[in-house]
């Protein structure tokens, strides 16, 4: 922001040096006849004192003074007001676009008024310069060889001078020449009058011994009068030539700007493509953001498994020691019946001589005998579910020893119970079947359950190996964004400390140029008021 202020600042000189640049064209063909132009007018003017004297001063001069005022206070003013909006411009990190916008164009506005009256003022200028010139100066024809060959030679400077010539009042024509004066010449007569003001110290000598050679026609007062005119024109002159001086040296003031302000264009790009890669590293960080989001989640996930895997653990142990109960509760069981097998075989023989008498009781005792296998039966079916419990064990237990009671109870009656003994034998074979297709299903299901947990144990080997990859890429990518983070964020903060030095450093030198800007423009317009003052005592010397 404050380079642009810097280029409307220098707009700003461009236009105050308008007048002082449009001349230059012409300044190899004015230099040829710099010499005898010089001495021409020289005759011409001492001349013209001579015939007229000293003219009536206009009586339009006090509305131009007062105009040309005016346009001095305008003109302070809107140097005033781009200077504050030059300033308020150091808070450039402020400002905004529609700010920005909004200064521009109230300094658009303020350089195109401030064009205006530098316009006005050098028109005033022109003006008075005519009119105290038309006082000393008079074209007049001599009839000599000397003012054939000024007349030969003067319409060549007239045209090679008609690219940058300003209309002014009282029928002459006002243009710039090279050495930093200017050429005044009358319409009518074709004639013409170059001040030099590079050469002004010899103009002078010129005069004063051309008024040493003709000094006796000439009344002393009349000629001290006009020799005090002539160096007023001359000093006027050389101030002139100290403005134009300063303002080529603003020029190059300028000039110096403009490469200072390229050369922060390109900074500017420089941090432009610092901000682009800064861009893409943020879309970078964004990225490893995302796809450490998504392991996290699948983290997450894994995690969950394990703990379904643990529980599902935990269901299997509880069923291995339930299943270790119930064939220890079966092999015990198995055990008694078999004991009691042998007591009953034992007292077989010894019962088959009661067992006639006994067929009654035997047939009573049938019933509780099918009762009895048709609990066996259930015991059995009971021992060969896989999801049998305690308390079942515990009621089967119960049974057992309830039915123990009954068969001891009926150790007494076994003498008479032969029949009922071989019809045991046989049970007790069937008994004994059925016990070894127990056994086989209980080796089944232990084979079954052993498959079962060896493929439990297979899955979770395997879900803990992807467990412990998935961390370790996990902590790889944690430790590679961490590392990618420090590095961008040392980078960065290496270039912010860069750009700041860089902004300070050029905030700096524009302060320090708005200074001498400032300065500037106020020697500016102190070296118009100078001139103003110069023209206002000039005329007051020739009332």
């Amino acid at each position: 922001m404050q380079t642009k202020s810097l280029e409307l600042t220098s707009v700003l000189l461009k236009v105050i040096m308008n007048c002082r640049d449009s001349n230059l064209n012409s300044q190899q063909n004015l230099q040829t006849n710099r010499t005898f132009g010089l001495r021409q007018n020289v005759l011409k003017g001492y001349w013209s004192l001579r015939m007229e004297g000293v003219e009536s001063k206009s009586q339009s001069q006090g509305w131009d003074t007062q105009i040309m005022a005016e346009n001095v206070e305008g003109f302070q003013q809107c140097v005033k007001e781009i200077l504050d909006l030059i300033k308020q411009d150091e808070t450039f990190s402020e400002i905004t676009a529609e700010i920005y916008d909004c200064k521009k164009l109230n300094l658009t506005k303020l350089v195109t008024e401030l064009s205006r009256m530098h316009g006005e003022l050098a028109d005033h200028l022109i003006k008075e310069v005519n009119k105290n010139t038309h006082k000393f100066t008079t074209p007049i024809k001599i009839k000599t060889q000397q003012v054939d060959s000024s007349s030969s030679t003067s319409p060549q400077v007239t045209e090679s001078s008609k690219k940058h010539e300003f209309k002014t009042p009282a029928d002459f024509e006002f243009t710039f020449s090279s050495g930093g004066g200017f050429q005044i010449s009358r319409s009518e007569c074709s004639e013409s009058s170059i001040l030099k003001s590079s050469n002004s110290a010899s103009a002078s000598e010129s005069i004063m011994c051309i008024n040493k050679r003709l000094v006796s026609p000439v009344n002393d007062d009349a000629l001290k009068v006009k020799e005090t005119k002539v160096d007023d024109a001359e000093e006027l002159l050389k101030n002139i030539s100290v403005l134009e001086e300063e303002l080529s040296n603003s020029n190059k003031k300028v000039q110096s700007l403009k490469d200072e302000n390229a050369l922060l264009e390109t900074k500017v790009h420089d941090t432009e493509e610092v901000m682009k890669r800064i861009s893409l590293l943020e879309e970078e960080l964004s990225t490893w953001n995302k796809k450490v989001q998504s392991l996290e989640d699948e983290n997450a996930l894994l995690e969950t498994k394990v703990h379904d895997t643990e529980e599902l653990l935990k269901n299997i142990s509880v069923l291995e020691e339930e299943l270790s109960t119930s064939s220890k509760k079966a092999q015990s069981l198995l055990e008694d019946k078999n004991a009691l097998l042998e007591v009953e075989k034992a007292k077989v023989a010894e019962s088959t001589r009661r067992i006639e008498t006994m067929g009654k009781v035997i047939e009573v005792y049938r019933t509780q005998v099918l009762t009895t296998d048709n609990e066996i039966s259930k015991l059995k079916q009971e021992l060969a579910r896989k999801d049998i419990d305690q308390t079942q064990f515990l009621s089967l237990g119960q049974t057992i020893t309830s039915l123990q009671q009954q068969l001891d109870s009926k150790q007494v009656r076994n003498d008479e119970l032969h029949e009922k003994a071989i019809r045991f034998t046989a049970d007790i074979s069937k008994r004994d079947d059925e016990i070894i297709e127990l056994s086989t299903k209980i080796n089944q299901m232990r084979t079954v359950h052993a498959a079962e947990e060896d493929k439990l144990k297979t899955d979770i080997t395997r879900l803990e190996t992807e467990v412990r990859e998935k961390c370790e890429l996990v902590d790889d990518l944690n430790r590679e964004h961490d590392a990618a983070v420090i590095s961008c964020t040392d980078e960065l903060k290496v270039k912010v400390v860069e750009l700041e030095k860089e902004v300070e450093v050029v905030s700096e030198e524009k302060r320090e140029a708005i200074r001498q800007l400032s300065f500037a423009v106020d020697h500016y317009m102190s070296a118009y008021k100078q001139l103003h003052q110069d023209f206002v005592s000039l005329n007051r010397r020739f009332v």
